[in-house]
């Protein structure tokens, strides 16, 4: 059973479940560029970084390999569900979602 809440029924390959919140995200902002459920599984096994939020969520911090420096995030609660997830960030977008959502120890 998964620990989403909003569960979208969808899994990563490695097991994840996807929260339709995630779902609804990146149908929502997606600017071309793909955004697979392996991508998410890479970002959780591979992270520069990672945080705990105040209320248990693990947030995850990858950046992305280009000269350019870009990150990817993950939010994942319970163990196995991805709350959502974000890529093509800049610092200055990290700050402010660091500081909007009080993510303690996230440094970048």
């Amino acid at each position: 059973m998964s620990g989403c809440i909003n569960d979208s029924g969808e899994v990563t390959p490695k097991g994840k479940h996807i929260s339709q919140h995630l779902v609804d995200s990146i149908t929502r902002h997606r600017k071309g560029h793909d955004f697979s459920w392996s991508y998410i599984d890479t970002v959780i096994d591979n992270p520069l970084r990672s945080a705990i939020q105040p209320d248990g969520r693990v947030i995850y911090l990858y950046r992305q390999p280009m000269r350019r420096r870009l990150y990817s995030i993950v939010i994942l609660e319970n163990g196995d569900c991805i709350v959502t997830a974000a890529r093509d960030l800049e610092n200055n977008d990290l700050e402010g979602m660091a500081k909007k959502n009080n993510w303690l120890g996230l440094r970048y």
